[in-house]
């Protein structure tokens, strides 16, 4: 008797985790169904977020009632009918800034959803098909399974549909922003969370200031490269590179490129503290601080006018995909992240990008930004595996904490000058016809200064990043000039990098010798500093916020 209880019970187990699979297919279905009919939904498996699938719809079938299921699920339908439909009209996810405006703007969206229904009916099918198969299935199979605890697994689904507002309430926009490769669920839930507790429930009132549009124009000469690949390292520092003087050869490779006279390095000043912030403002070429009509417009997005000017367009990161959010997915031939291939990135770091670059299948012009992991903290992680030629400087527990962090970054800088130099092999073999490489950062580090590490503060040496062109002819008469300044900011490299796929941007907000570097909070109200920038000094405003503008900006000697 004991013996057909025990076999009864793992029957009854084993049944709802297949049921649990099953409940996984269908919440991830909605978005394989859009894929069928559009390429506007560019969402990807995530082995993380299965398992957290997973979890979560095992505890809905343990949870021994018929109402949890029934709730979560009509609450993950509402969301993501909004969702893809919105996928299926914008081509991209809904933000947490654009779900505000559903509700705000429920006149127009009325407006907009009774003349375009028709044209994106297939949507609401993605949605209704899986949710109904879905309460269809807990309907017949949901009962009490033997030997679990309802009220253990009811906790458990709390816990996790909670984490997220949790999450939301001291963490800032960026952190919730969707990215076009993720499934559409999880940003359904990362967009709602964000939009309930920091937009619903406590409204700010702060507008973003009014700006000019910018305008963009064909250049009458019509003469571009072929291959244009932009390298962006994380937390890499102007004033560490060997390249630039420093002390340390952190950039032998580089060194030697210079010294035969085939590099150019300048000054750079970032756009913004953060990854999340600096990359949509360098993408999208925004000057001004708080201008997010710019950011949404795309009107400059390099993307998009590489893809007018006859290029494939590619994004090939090291990093998560996250932050493609707002950098012009829809504008994007080939996208390879960390999240497509998180294994091979674990095992090599950044040199797995050279294992992407040799499946690349180039077109007779290629416009390529390249994202690596570089020096983000934690410092020694980009060269754990590779100590062994890495370890230059001693990264080791007797040497005093300070110093050993300064050593470690250094290392992580002789192996992101490695990894570059075999990205410009690679693009001199495998590229055919001129090329133009340029090597910048996302942002600075802080290396003790002040007493301040890591980024995400507004300090000079965050703001301080390398912007270095290499560029090989085709011929010895085509050759694209470099900009003559020591300073250059992103903004600069971005309507340089226009100019040269063959577009004028023009931008009647701009400062005569000013530039802007702003805090993460992008698309809210931002701290910024403006600064002056001439050939031999820059010099820093102080700190200000959009909403509340000093009416005489104070800006600190250069030595200070």
């Amino acid at each position: 008797m004991a013996i057909r209880i025990l076999t009864s019970h793992h029957k009854s187990i084993l049944k709802y985790l297949l049921l649990s699979s099953t409940s996984v297919l269908l919440f991830l279905s909605d978005d394989f169904l859009q894929k069928i009919y559009t390429d506007a939904n560019q969402s990807e498996l995530e082995l993380k977020y299965v398992f957290i699938l997973y979890a979560l719809s095992a505890s809905l079938w343990f949870s021994g009632s018929k109402a949890v299921p029934r709730v979560v699920l009509g609450v993950f339908a509402f969301i993501e009918l909004i969702q893809i439909s919105y996928i299926s009209y914008a081509g991209t996810p809904i933000n947490p800034i654009d779900m505000s405006k559903v509700f705000s703007d429920s006149d127009d969206i009325t407006k907009v959803i009774a003349s375009e229904w028709v044209s994106h009916y297939l949507a609401i099918l993605a949605v209704a098909i899986p949710y109904t198969l879905h309460f269809l299935l807990f309907n017949k199979f949901q009962k009490r399974a033997a030997g679990i605890t309802p009220a253990t697994a009811q906790v458990f689904i709390l816990a996790i549909l909670i984490s997220k507002p949790i999450r939301a309430l001291d963490r800032d926009l960026i952190a919730f922003l969707p990215s076009p490769t993720r499934s559409s669920l999880h940003n359904s839930i990362n967009t709602f969370s964000y939009y309930l507790v920091k937009i619903l429930w406590n409204p700010s009132s702060f507008s973003a200031p009014e700006y000019e549009d910018y305008t963009v124009s064909r250049r009458s000469d019509d003469s571009t490269p072929d291959n244009i690949v932009l390298i962006i390292g994380d937390s890499i520092r102007y004033d560490h590179l060997s390249i630039n003087s420093y002390s340390r050869p952190t950039t032998p490779n580089l060194d030697k490129r210079m010294s035969q006279g085939r590099v150019i390095s300048k000054q750079g000043i970032s756009s913004s503290v953060a990854t999340g912030a600096s990359l949509p403002l360098l993408i999208n070429t925004v000057y001004e601080p708080g201008n997010t009509k710019q950011l949404e417009s795309k009107t400059a997005n390099l993307f998009r006018l590489a893809k007018l000017s006859g290029y494939k367009t590619s994004w090939l990161s090291t990093m998560e995909s996250k932050l493609l959010n707002d950098l012009g997915v829809s504008y994007i031939d080939n996208i390879i992240t960390r999240d497509n291939d998180p294994v091979g990135v674990k095992l090599s770091g950044d040199y797995q990008m050279l294992n992407w670059l040799e499946g690349y299948q180039p077109s007779a012009k290629n416009f390529i930004i390249i994202n690596l992991w570089g020096s983000h903290a934690p410092y020694i992680q980009s060269y754990e595996n590779h100590r062994n030629k890495f370890s230059i400087w001693d990264d080791s527990e007797n040497t005093k904490l300070s110093q050993r962090t300064i050593n470690a970054y250094d290392n992580s800088l002789a192996l992101f000058d490695d990894v570059v130099d075999k990205i410009i092999h690679y693009t001199e073999s495998a590229l055919k016809g001129s090329q133009v490489v340029i090597i910048t950062s996302d942002h600075g580090e802080s290396l003790g200064e002040n007493g301040i590490w890591g980024h995400n503060r507004l300090t000079k040496e965050i703001s301080s990043v390398p912007i270095v062109f290499y560029q090989r002819p085709n011929s010895t008469s085509e050759k694209w000039d470099t900009p003559n300044e020591h300073h250059l900011s992103h903004y600069d490299l971005s309507v340089w990098l226009s100019g040269l796929m063959g577009f004028r941007v023009k931008n009647s907000n701009i400062e005569r010798n000013v530039t802007y570097y702003q805090g993460e909070k992008i698309y809210e109200d931002n701290l910024y500093r403006k600064v002056l920038v001439d050939d031999k000094t820059l010099i820093f405003c102080d700190i200000a916020l959009l909403s509340n503008p000093p009416k005489t900006d104070k800006c600190q000697d250069p030595a200070d």
